[in-house]
């Protein structure tokens, strides 16, 4: 196997360039003896979204879309059709290939060594998945169920050998995870020999830095702090794989979005494609025969780009990047060609993410000419139990409302909502109903709850648009992380400042930090100074002073014209343990010990909901004129 030498001189990089601008042309000229091509099968974002979904077109008939037994088709059919051209064939999943939601509650993420079986480990392992870069969201449920999941991703048939891999990250301390990582399951790349072709190809990944921000991976670490320093970690795997001659690199990472990939890129040297995940970014291939109308109705309007974006590494030169939407509504197909020194010359113009489609009358009403039959297998073995078990939760009322709630991202992330409110006196009520039998204080208590934890799998609205009763599927939908609820006893007043500092500087930013308030209000003005936390987010560098007002519901001045107020009492908080660990960003809670108080949030929003007064439904009713029909100025933002 020959060794490559990828640092170009400029006449090289020009002939890069000129590939890279005219793709179509590239690929079907001057092919060599010694030319290799590779389908990239790609996707990312799956997040547990195995049932199919409907999408109601413009005559009113219901099309078919997504689903993993149908994604699974699609992979199938063009698995073969790259076979059929000689293609050698890589197949990749770029992270977050489980989601906390109704659906994968029934895989029984939060019991500790559960026997339950892992739909969407079953899926997965029953597909021709070469290699797994593991994501974020792998890690919501902690150590214990990611193992779980990859046991049952490995324990089908011929999945042995299958690989996880993330190359910014070090298991050998967790207790769940140094095993696998020993036994090779787990690693940092991967090197792909194709079984038909031969040809080899090297794989190297990258983990979102700020993984204990926004998940849970305990004692499995994250080895960098940025995107540099993880530049350098993954250079390091490069430099590896190709000293051994493997001279295609693919460079898979889980970064969030395809800004902080294109980062990345710009940092290597050698890699020749980028496959980003995280950021369900939507891109259409600009030209070949299938044009931007080979979509899935609803997204034409959506393009956030071409397929594929352009990228450059270190050098300047051209590295492809390709990402496809997630919740298995695209598989995205890339058709690369590489000479034989390794080097890229170009690729296919009919390289575009697959939509996906199941076959039935309405889609060969519509002349879908590329709908599939869903995989029978998949379908009974995974979609069709969940089903069975989200059906019951949908099934379960617990509560009504006539009002209009609004779950969407914005509402949860950016201010004050009416669902935040909701969400966070639950917890409060929670609270009280067990204050005293605990020993615990009555007085000076608040909730906090940050905005990433209340999520819209259900869509934006509470309950499902068109329906006024509340079942347990949309309470799970809205809060589906099983966080249990923790209180910090009688926290000093600079310390919850501190808290409700890191939640004025990301107001109005989509951060998740951002948070919902219950039992106090506040004001938070812009045009002070914000609070700036340390690269690793357990400290904090700048204080910050954008609470200018914290007042408790009883009156009691804590926090005016942005000083604590002479004799301030402590406070008490009471939140999900998610937080309370320091995620998002919250580093203060550190100084105290954490009470658990309660199984999880889902089941103070229940409790809450199922002590209001019975209405005309026969069921417990949000009241029309109740606090929720708007905002009651719990946060005040000034000069967002």
């Amino acid at each position: 196997m020959k060794i490559r030498t990828k640092r170009l001189a400029a006449a090289g990089l020009a002939a890069v360039v000129a590939i890279g601008l005219a793709p179509a042309a590239a690929i079907s000229a001057g092919h060599g003896d010694d030319d290799v091509t590779l389908s990239l099968l790609h996707n990312n974002d799956g997040e547990s979204a195995l049932s199919s979904d409907e999408y109601e077109l413009p005559s009113g008939a219901n099309l078919t879309i997504g689903g993993i037994a149908a994604f699974a088709a699609v992979m199938d059919r063009e698995i073969a059709d790259a076979r059929s051209q000689g293609n050698s064939v890589l197949t990749v999943y770029a992270g977050d290939s489980f989601l906390a939601s109704p659906a994968l509650n029934c895989s029984a993420p939060s019991t500790k060594d559960s026997t339950q079986t892992v739909y969407d480990a079953v899926a997965q392992g029953m597909m021709e998945y070469d290699v797994h870069i593991l994501g974020n969201h792998e890690f919501d449920f902690g150590t214990n169920f990611l193992k779980r999941f990859i046991e049952g991703v490995t324990a089908q048939s011929g999945k042995s050998s299958h690989k996880f891999i993330s190359g910014n990250m070090d298991f050998s301390k967790n207790a769940d995870l140094a095993a696998l990582a020993t036994a090779g399951t787990l690693g940092t790349s991967y090197t792909h020999t194709d079984p038909v072709t031969g040809e080899v190809f090297g794989v190297v990944s990258a983990m979102y830095p700020d993984l204990p921000t926004v998940s849970s991976p305990g004692t499995a670490e994250v080895t960098t702090r940025n995107i540099a320093d993880t530049a350098v970690v993954v250079q390091a795997q490069i430099d590896a794989l190709t000293a051994a001659g493997v001279n295609k690199i693919i460079l898979v990472s889980h970064l969030q979005n395809s800004a902080n990939d294109r980062e990345l890129v710009s940092l290597l040297e050698d890699v020749d494609v980028a496959v980003a995940g995280g950021g369900d970014e939507l891109l259409q291939a600009p030209l070949g025969r299938y044009a931007k109308w080979k979509m899935l109705p609803g997204d034409r309007d959506d393009v956030e780009g071409n397929y594929p974006l352009i990228a450059r590494n270190k050098s300047g030169m051209i590295v492809p990047m390709v990402t496809a939407k997630g919740n298995y509504n695209y598989l995205g197909r890339f058709d690369v060609k590489f000479d034989s020194e390794g080097h890229v010359k170009g690729w296919d113009a009919d390289s575009y993410p697959r939509r996906v489609i199941v076959k039935d009358a309405v889609s060969e009403a519509v002349g879908a000419t590329d709908a599939v039959v869903e995989d029978a297998a998949i379908r009974a073995a995974s979609t069709t139990p969940v089903t069975t078990c989200t059906d019951a939760l949908a099934t379960t009322i617990i509560a009504s409302t006539t009002l209009d709630l609004d779950r969407s991202r914005p509402a949860m992330r950016n201010a004050e909502s009416a669902m935040g409110n909701l969400a966070t006196d639950s917890q409060l009520y929670s609270y009280n109903l067990v204050a005293e039998e605990l020993s615990l204080p009555t007085e000076n208590v608040i909730a906090v709850q940050n905005g990433g934890g209340l999520r819209q799998n259900g869509g934006d609205d509470f309950p499902k648009a068109g329906t006024d009763n509340i079942s347990m599927e949309d309470v799970y939908n809205f809060m589906p992380f099983a966080n249990k609820e923790v209180v910090f006893v009688e926290m000093a007043p600079e310390d919850v400042r501190s808290l409700l500092e890191r939640s004025a500087a990301v107001a109005q930013s989509s951060n998740g930090a951002f948070l919902q308030i219950a039992g106090a209000k506040a004001t938070f003005d812009a045009s002070y100074t914000a609070q700036v936390l340390a690269d690793d987010e357990d400290s904090i560098t700048v204080e910050g002073n954008r609470v200018r007002t914290f007042t408790l519901d009883d009156g009691t001045e804590i926090i005016k014209d942005g000083e604590i107020v002479a004799g301030a009492p402590d406070i008490t908080v009471t939140t999900n343990a998610f937080i309370g660990a320091g995620g998002d960003g919250y580093p203060a809670f550190a100084k105290y010990t954490p009470v658990q108080i309660g199984p999880d949030y889902a089941d103070a929003l229940k409790r809450y909901l199922q002590s209001f007064p019975v209405g005309a439904s026969g069921y417990p009713e949000i009241p029309a004129s109740s606090i929720y029909s708007g905002t009651d100025g719990r946060v005040t933002l000034i000069g967002y």
